[in-house]
């Protein structure tokens, strides 16, 4: 129960400073610099070396199907619809890949809650989930409610609750094997999916001025930090080289998706 109710409220907290900046609040370059921060470097420092440290070399695939799919899949939406719709498509692909981590962090927790760990409060790992939760909740409602508007952005927030939900609900039903063979996978896919979603905010956080949006990358590396931190006491650390390994790959994806959109923005002027 206490699990639950710790991600509904990480989820809260990330939705709630993710409407900030559409009410007017002047937090808007703290939030989107948290933001963009936070969720690469949750990439970066726990889902990408936990992947790689299953996967090897393989991880590297899976970052990468996560950070091209949508963009493979807004590409072919245009072709057969309106630009909107494919932007719209590509976006909800990446969502669709945080739902599924969402739901492996719930199984994760409901694994931990029974068995031969029951008694066990496992604060570590909840906290370390939770302080991975809230930035992923801001980034998901900037990006939906920037594009589609407030209702949009609230049902994707509410879905990530939801899916950890059902990941603790669901946990007794599949197999400790399974759950351990998927789960660097869908961290690989995720990792590269929230450098997708990030770089559709850097813009904005690279275009603020004053100290807001530095303030807010700086709580936002310090929040990723912790939850990678924490999240090691439950989970074996992965290795330095890991780390620097996966802060290059993901650092190279978001050179890549920086300076491709700075090319479609060039072109759509000229």
């Amino acid at each position: 129960m206490i699990p639950s109710v710790v991600i509904v409220l990480a989820v809260a907290v990330g939705a709630v400073a993710g409407f900030l900046p559409g009410w007017g609040s002047g937090a808007g370059p703290f939030i989107r610099g948290f933001a963009l921060v936070a969720a690469l470097g949750v990439a970066a420092l726990q889902l990408l070396p936990e992947s790689v440290e299953s996967l090897g070399l393989t991880a590297l695939a899976t970052a990468a199907a996560g950070y091209g799919l949508p963009e493979l899949v807004g590409r072919f939406g245009a072709r057969v619809g309106s630009p909107a719709r494919a932007g719209r498509l590509a976006l909800e692909v990446g969502w669709a890949a945080l739902l599924a981590h969402q739901l492996g962090d719930g199984l994760a927790l409901g694994a931990m809650s029974g068995g031969a760990h029951a008694g066990h409060a496992h604060g570590e790992l909840v906290l370390a989930l939770a302080a991975h939760t809230v930035p992923l909740a801001t980034m998901t409602v900037l990006t939906f409610r920037e594009r589609f508007g407030y209702a949009a952005a609230a049902l994707r927030a509410a879905g990530l609750a939801v899916a950890t939900i059902a990941g603790i609900a669901a946990a007794g039903t599949i197999p400790v094997r399974t759950l351990a063979e998927l789960g660097p996978v869908i961290s690989g896919v995720v990792a590269g999916g929230l450098v997708h979603l990030a770089i559709h905010q850097l813009p904005s956080a690279s275009a603020s001025r004053g100290v807001g949006a530095p303030l807010g990358a700086a709580v936002g590396l310090a929040v990723a930090a912790f939850g990678a931190l924490t999240h090691a006491d439950e989970h074996p650390a992965s290795s330095g080289a890991r780390v620097y390994a996966a802060v290059a790959v993901v650092g190279a994806m978001v050179w890549v998706g920086w300076h491709r959109r700075a090319r479609e923005a060039r072109g759509a002027a000229g």
